[in-house]
């Protein structure tokens, strides 16, 4: 085969083809399109009937018209949508289609599916296939899973529990949450099935316990019962695999956690009546594990019975990162809730739950010097309790806790109001900034004069009128009137300082 007959027979010769017509309205000539892709005018017909031939395939019409005489184009039936040729599943970035492929092989493992199934719809080159295999096969040996090729098949290979553990991650890196888009059934009555019958099971879990489960918690119990759905509809009881029996120490934690047990026994009932399948018994625990998983107590108080170890750890928290921060405040106002957060955190680390945390990167970036004192002590105390690594998500969630008492313990940000003479606008000012900002503490009205007379002042910013260029305090340059640009300006400022204060503080 000749270097242009690959080409041809190529996803990207395809993709171009397609490329080149959605941006035009009007018929091309196959000379003018084969010009424009450096091919042969027989090339671009063996492209069309390619492309064609593919589309029919799926029981669609012809995706390109050839008409003599007149030329070659985009189908008008397709017309209403042509945005998903240029920003659909085949404009989807590499990360994104691994992601879709993955869990679609997840989903179906241990079955095979066709390479040309799951990629005619993405037009990629057998190239960028073999790329994608590698860098999936990697990122599932992370869970100890692996990807299986034969005779153009593909499949995902390995224990159910690691499947439904890479499923919940995918799941995890959806930043919206909307679970809906990322279930792979071709019937979108079931998605909105699904989606309502899960809600119902949520709200009689939090009926039962008396409680409402907080976010993030709720979404990761809702993904699943949804993975669990979707994979006994696609592969059935028969074909999954890895799910054990309950051992000694299971056992003995279902009958500490009587009432918990039952609830998610009544849940897998409710499965198996809804979707038509019997569970195997792990799944019960499994959705055990993610209730107990789920902070489902009171954040105000510390239940009687709560683990020493527990204690133990959330005390070492609050003892090492307030002498990490220099802090005389020990942070003991959020003492019960770091309880409360830790007990369900040990237990996601134990059953290898991810909780998504999607203000990460803001934790990082507004509260650094926090964030890097939980991490530090968080070292620590894994060595010390002989904890598994704790996920970056969860250092975040432990970080905000923190953050909440120095933001709470800030003292107030003192100000100067500073105009030409000291008077008339001045005061204007200073009431409107009063009004507008109640965080503040306007310490004085002063003129430039004066302002220029003060040595060691105990003050964080300035407020002025008129601009004052070597200012060795913060200074901001408003209107006396304060305007809405004005508020904005202010607020900027600080919150900058506020910033700094958390961290000092």
């Amino acid at each position: 085969m000749d270097e242009e007959a690959k080409e041809v027979n190529s996803h990207e010769a395809s993709n171009g083809l397609i490329d080149l017509l959605s941006k035009e309205q009007n018929f091309l000539t196959a000379d003018e399109l084969a010009k424009k892709m450096n091919l042969s005018s027989k090339s671009i017909y063996r492209l069309i009937l390619r492309i064609n031939n593919s589309e029919k395939s799926k029981g669609n019409k012809d995706l390109i018209i050839a008409k003599r005489g007149k030329g070659i184009r985009l189908n008008n039936l397709f017309n209403k949508n042509i945005t998903s040729i240029e920003n659909p599943i085949n404009r989807l970035a590499p990360f994104s289609r691994r992601n879709q492929v993955l869990m679609e092989l997840l989903y179906s493992s241990p079955k095979e599916i066709k390479i040309s199934c799951l990629y005619d719809k993405y037009y990629v080159s057998d190239s960028v296939i073999s790329n994608d295999e590698i860098y999936m096969n990697n990122w599932l040996s992370k869970f100890g899973l692996k990807i299986k090729i034969f005779q153009r098949n593909m499949s995902v290979v390995g224990d159910e529990k690691l499947i439904r553990q890479a499923i919940s991650f995918l799941f995890s890196l959806s930043e919206d949450h909307d679970l809906n888009d990322l279930l792979i059934n071709d019937s979108e009555t079931y998605k909105k099935q699904d989606s309502d019958f899960v809600y119902c099971q949520i709200q009689k879990i939090e009926k039962d316990l008396g409680t409402v489960i907080p976010h993030p918690y709720d979404i990761n119990i809702f993904s699943h019962i949804l993975i669990l759905i979707n994979r006994y509809r696609k592969v059935g009881n028969k074909k999954i695999s890895g799910l054990d029996t309950l051992n000694e120490e299971e056992t003995k934690f279902v009958l500490m956690h009587q009432k918990i047990y039952h609830i998610a026994k009544e849940i897998s009932k409710n499965i198996e009546n809804y979707i038509g399948k019997q569970l195997l018994d792990a799944d019960s625990y499994y959705i055990f594990e993610y209730l107990l998983s789920s902070r489902t107590v009171s954040s105000d108080t510390v239940p009687i019975n709560t683990d020493r170890r527990v204690i133990d750890i959330a005390n070492d928290y609050l003892d090492i990162v307030s002498e990490l921060l220099g802090r005389t405040n020990d942070f003991t106002d959020i003492r019960n809730d770091l309880i409360n957060h830790i007990k369900p955190m040990l237990n996601r680390i134990k059953y290898s739950l991810n909780v998504k945390n999607n203000l990460l990167d803001q934790i990082k970036s507004e509260y650094s010097e926090v964030f890097t004192a939980v991490q530090e002590a968080t070292k620590i105390i894994e060595k010390k309790e002989r904890i598994p690594e704790i996920p970056y998500d969860e250092v975040g969630f432990l970080a905000l806790y923190f953050a909440q008492s120095l933001e709470r313990d800030l003292p107030r940000i003192k100000v100067l109001i500073m105009c030409t003479t000291g008077v008339g606008t001045a005061e204007l000012l200073k009431v409107k900034v009063a009004r507008s900002f109640s965080n503040l503490d306007i310490v004085s009205v002063i003129s430039e004069r004066e302002f220029r007379q003060i040595r060691s002042p105990d003050i964080d910013l300035v407020i002025s009128t008129i601009p004052i260029n070597d200012s060795k305090i913060p200074l901001v340059v408003v209107s006396a009137i304060f305007n809405s640009n004005d508020k904005q300006i202010v607020s900027d400022e600080v919150e900058k300082i506020e910033r700094k204060k958390v961290s000092v503080y």
